[in-house]
Parts: C-alpha cells; structure tokens; sequence
C-alpha cells in the first residue's frame, strides 16, 4: 500500500497557510492520489469545533466537506489532545491515532509533507 503522509503541525487560521494547506489536501483527493493527513501538535487546533475567524473560510466547514474529495482519512495524535485543546470536542469527522501508528506511517509512506 502505497500513500502520501500529510502531517499539519502549525495552528489553525495561520494567514493564508491554512488554506493552502486545505487546498493541497484537496488536489491529492482530486487527482486520485492515496492519502492519510494526521494532525499534530499545534495542528489539533484545527479540530476543535465552533472556531470563528473573521478575515478567513472557516476552516472547520472545510475539514466538513473534504470526505466530499474522497479524503476520508484523517487523524489526530492523541497523545497531544490535552496538552494542545483540552477537554475541547475534536470534529468527528477525525480519528484518534498514537505516536506508535504514526511512527510506522512514517516509514510506509511513499512521500511525507509537512505543513
């Protein structure tokens, strides 16, 4: 099984980088290209429901429609959930993985980026 690794580490409604991100994500579901996006450390930020931002998308409505590209898997470093947001509730949307999962991802992967 062959797949690229995308791991967002910056936090949610970093300018336009967010998007760009989104954006990338969306172009590898469009083209048919295998994918598995983890969030991570500051990344979690993304996930927390309810996010407003007043010059940008909401971002939580585009996390929402990315099943809609077929990009369906999509997870979280559980490990990191308290220390980054809490109690918060993460989008369910996002499955729980550990540190360990990852690890092995990493070496599975065809290609690894890092937003």
């Amino acid at each position: 099984m062959s797949f690229n690794l995308i791991l967002v580490t910056q936090p949610a409604y970093r300018s336009r980088a967010s998007h760009e991100t989104l954006e990338a994500i969306m172009s590898l579901a469009l083209f048919d290209i295998e994918h598995k996006v983890v969030f991570f450390e500051q990344g979690l930020t993304w996930l927390t429901a309810d996010q407003r931002s007043t010059k940008s998308k909401s971002i939580e409505k585009q996390l929402n429609a990315l099943p809609m590209y077929d990009s369906e898997e999509l997870y979280y470093v559980a490990e990191h959930q308290e220390a980054i947001i809490g109690k918060n509730k993460v989008n369910s949307l996002v499955e729980p993985i550990n540190l360990e999962t990852l690890s092995t991802w990493f070496k599975q992967a065809k290609h690894v980026e890092v937003f």
